[in-house]
């Protein structure tokens, strides 16, 4: 069976994130006893990490964001045993009051393996979401597997990779109904990490890798919540989607 991954990045003002994350807990608790739900989880940008990662990495670009604020402050990743499952709920469950941008991705073949492990209180994610013009998929995945192959092994990375977005035309919205108005968003990296020592060893040692050229809505994240479907899900969730409790 193919396990369906919808990927929404959420727009939210200064100041409103405590009610997006009322909202999300209630129409994910909603939705978790819905037929076909797996699992969930709302990431939200890590403030901290990121100003650490301007002091001690001098990553300025962090700072030169425009108010110096990711564009996405959340991501909400979920999985369903299906598409007709995925819309049946959502169709029925009332979601956030914010702009978000669904779709349905897959992981690509490309990606790294994760290791299994338990999360610390130091475990964040870089999530990217690439905007990649239509025939262009191709120049990307040929970046990002030069990069993989550039890296060679890595400590401290725990995955999953990339993820390529499904041609499917249908999509309703875990979250809202807002269309995806100018943002074509083809792939998205998550990569999680078990610590910020861990990342920053990578990054000064590999500086000399050739990023992405495609333009990206990068930040830097840790889970705020997580919702999982009965227990016997759970499994299916750590291994067909390559994420981990």
């Amino acid at each position: 069976m193919s396990i369906v991954t919808v990927i929404e990045p959420i727009e939210a003002p200064e100041g409103q994130e405590a009610l997006v994350r009322e909202q999300w807990q209630k129409m994910s608790a909603a939705l978790a006893h819905a037929t076909g739900f797996l699992a969930s989880r709302l990431y939200e940008v890590d403030d901290e990490v990121e100003a650490r990662l301007i002091s001690e990495l001098n990553f300025q670009w962090l700072r030169a964001r425009p108010a110096g604020r990711a564009r996405f402050r959340f991501v909400h990743i979920a999985e369903w045993e299906s598409l007709a499952h995925y819309n049946a709920a959502t169709q029925r469950e009332r979601g956030l009051s914010f702009p978000t941008y669904p779709a349905v991705y897959h992981l690509h073949s490309g990606a790294s393996e994760p290791k299994l492990t338990t999360k610390s209180g130091q475990t964040f994610s870089l999530i990217a979401l690439f905007e990649v013009p239509a025939g262009q998929e191709a120049i990307l995945r040929q970046q990002w597997q030069t990069i993989v192959e550039g890296m060679g092994k890595v400590e401290g990375s725990l995955g999953p990779g990339l993820y390529e977005r499904e041609p499917v035309e249908e999509v309703t919205s875990l979250l809202s109904s807002h269309p995806i108005s100018g943002t074509d968003i083809r792939f998205v990296n998550v990569a999680e990490w078990e610590s910020l020592a861990h990342y920053g060893a990578v990054i000064r040692s590999r500086r000399h890798v050739e990023p992405i050229t495609f333009p990206n809505h990068s930040a830097y994240y840790h889970v705020v919540a997580e919702n999982y479907a009965a227990k016997g899900e759970i499994k299916r969730w750590s291994e067909s989607s390559k994420m981990r409790r």
